[in-house]
């Protein structure tokens, strides 16, 4: 028998989490048993929603007003197992943004005691529910985050290469991306590239989002910095560049992150929530170039790691190619993903 799996989102936004989601509906191995069905669902408003699914999965951010939507539908499927994957709350989310942490939690025990298991994306995470008694443990299903990266190998642009005749030293690209908001600290980023020297580097800063004119503002006055769009192709983007920089405040996975990965580039990253499962995972593995860790999600510290990847890039500026160990590895995350969510699935059935 077929299963029918109902995704319900509520924010069309979420970049990283709509590229995670699409790509786990469109799973080969999860497409033998599973039809996949994404609706978005406000929940804020208690509707009755008309569905024939075997599982109903949410992956909006829980709040209050919510609440009372999730119980109105519990209610009205009270045998339709229900899943929440967290894609938005962690440790540092809860020490950047709530002033109440009593009142948050509680919201979030509740919320949680509507679901039959609540997927954590990253050990850290799950670390954090447990600490915090959000959730017994048997109902966390720590499944991590992941998506196909067979599309992200390691590519030299022209970009990245010198001609022969040349004998001038290319200085480093350094991408970033990702939706313009506090979270992805892009803000101090930009403060920081302000105290480094002009010909030093070059920062590609792509996305959209409400940051937007105070980014641009910010990199009015820095010839070294380009923001450009939204980014449709990312192999493409990131074949552009020699590293990826990620300063997010809080970050419960981080998808930028495999994807640097995945493309061997050097990665300056905070070490924050699921980064710094990410950052331990990356030196056990040697999946490639070096990490630069940065101590702390402000200018200074996202100035201090980028002198460090400089005066390291300096050394060994050569662009990387894909490895066996590398390349084990873009496969099988993504094979383990797949097969972590069947099982899940299937023990809920």
């Amino acid at each position: 028998m077929r299963l029918k799996i109902l995704h319900c989102v509520d924010d069309a936004e979420m970049g990283g989490v709509n590229f995670a989601l699409q790509a786990l509906c469109h799973s080969p191995l999860l497409a033998k048993q599973c039809d996949f069905e994404v609706r978005y669902l406000d929940l804020t408003v208690p509707t009755r929603v008309r569905t024939d699914a075997d599982i109903i999965c949410f992956h909006g951010a829980s709040n209050w007003r919510k609440l009372i939507g999730l119980i109105c539908l519990k209610l009205q499927y009270p045998r339709t197992p229900f899943l929440l994957q967290e894609h938005h709350y962690s440790q540092h989310f809860v020490n950047e943004q709530i002033v109440s942490t009593k009142r948050f939690y509680r919201m979030l025990k509740w919320t949680y005691a509507l679901m039959d298991t609540v997927i954590a994306i990253s050990t850290s995470q799950q670390q954090w529910m447990l600490t915090h008694h959000l959730i017994k443990p048997e109902s966390i299903a720590l499944l991590g985050q992941g998506r196909d990266l067979s599309a992200f190998v390691p590519m030299v642009s022209n970009n990245l290469s010198t001609p022969d005749n040349i004998t001038a030293p290319r200085i480093p690209i350094i991408a970033a991306y990702g939706r313009f908001h506090h979270q992805k600290g892009f803000d101090v980023l930009l403060q920081a590239m302000a105290n480094i020297p002009v010909h030093s580097c070059q920062l590609i800063l792509g996305g959209e989002g409400p940051q937007l004119a105070q980014l641009e503002a910010l990199a009015s006055h820095l010839p070294h910095v380009s923001i450009v769009g939204c980014i449709n192709d990312v192999p493409a983007f990131l074949s552009q560049c020699d590293a990826v920089i990620i300063p997010s405040r809080w970050e419960p996975f981080g998808l930028v992150f495999i994807e640097a990965s995945s493309m061997a580039k050097w990665i300056i990253s905070t070490s924050v929530d699921g980064l710094g499962d990410q950052l331990v995972s990356h030196f056990q593995r040697d999946l490639g170039p070096a990490c630069i860790t940065i101590e702390h999600a402000n200018a200074e510290a996202i100035q201090q790691a980028i002198h460090r990847f400089l005066q390291q890039w300096q050394t060994d500026p050569a662009p990387l190619t894909d490895s066996e160990t590398l390349a084990l590895w873009r496969h099988t995350q993504w094979q383990q993903l797949q097969h972590q969510w069947l099982n899940m699935i299937n023990a809920l059935m």
